[in-house]
């Protein structure tokens, strides 16, 4: 099958002020963060119509509160309660099934939008069923430096397969969304990458645009850690599913060569006092711990 191949859009001949958007933001335990958002989002410039869909999913702290103290200022805020299971791609897709608009934009609890940023992601949903916006990651990270990266612009390389769209700051048509039956479910993490491959995979092209998302990122070892680990957990979610596709994994000399490389740095990282190394470090060892009880829960072989 082609891969990322050309789309024809067609079927985009309605004025910019016709689309309806619904944002998505999937929320669990966002008590924190989630007012920053709101707030940017009330400064959005878009003139068009459109609702903010806002899924609590299994909060325990007071990600509800907060959400009812903007549903007074919002008039078109919406909260729904989404308890049943655990995971962002579950609650996106019952703030689609909820939503009414004609295309649906993704974002997180706790980014902060820049004021543009729906205006330009409308105005390129005329264009393309599926568009990619740009990530800040110097504005909100500031406990370990080696976090507060430069921006990062649309499409993103992804294990030497298709390249991924982040859910951050993701829209995409009705149209498209239902044509691959949106989100995976049994995905924790990672499910951005999944729906942009089927995408892609579906003759969809993903437009890339410079709108802003500033990005907010694990601020602590232990939940860098453990957010690694659920990542290299999805990654042999992902080759068990795509390696059909053409996915394809390391050869074993390579794996083993990383692996020892790694288990010679362990006292290094321990010892570390530079904080951006050992962020770095965590980063790769959670990820390998992660790809290793992937490919026992999938039945997989992905290191």
């Amino acid at each position: 099958m082609e891969r990322n191949p050309d789309y024809a859009y067609s079927s985009f001949t309605e004025a910019q002020h016709d689309k309806f958007l619904s944002i998505i933001i999937p929320a669990h335990n966002a008590e924190h963060t989630l007012g920053e958002q709101l707030e940017a989002l009330k400064q959005q410039d878009y003139q068009g119509e459109w609702e903010i869909v806002l899924v609590v999913n299994r909060s325990t702290d007071n990600t509800l509160c907060i959400a009812q103290s903007y549903q007074r200022q919002f008039q078109h805020l919406r909260i729904i309660d989404a308890p049943e299971k655990r995971g962002a791609a579950y609650a996106r897709n019952v703030g689609v099934r909820a939503a009414k608009g004609n295309a649906f934009v993704f974002c997180d609890a706790d980014d902060v939008a820049s004021q543009n940023w729906l205006s330009m992601l409308a105005e390129a949903l005329n264009r393309s069923h599926v568009v990619a916006g740009c990530l800040d990651y110097s504005a909100l990270n500031y406990e370990i430096p080696a976090l507060k990266l430069t921006r990062v612009f649309g499409l993103q390389p992804h294990l030497d397969f298709l390249p991924m769209a982040i859910t951050a700051n993701f829209a995409v048509t009705r149209v498209a969304f239902e044509a691959v039956g949106g989100f995976a479910e049994d995905f924790l993490m990672c499910e951005d990458a999944d729906i942009s491959w089927r995408l892609q995979l579906s003759n969809y092209k993903i437009a890339t645009i410079p709108a802003i998302m500033h990005y907010r990122q694990r601020q602590t070892f232990r939940s860098i850690f453990r957010q690694s680990i659920l990542a290299g957990e999805a990654d042999a979610h992902l080759y068990k599913r795509f390696a059909i596709h053409g996915m394809p994994r390391s050869s074993y000399r390579t794996v083993w060569n990383e692996y020892k490389r790694l288990v010679k740095k362990i006292p290094l990282v321990l010892t570390n006092s530079d904080q951006s190394r050992k962020a770095i470090q965590i980063r790769k060892y959670g990820r390998i711990l992660g790809r290793l009880i992937g490919s026992i829960r999938y039945r997989t072989f992905y290191l």
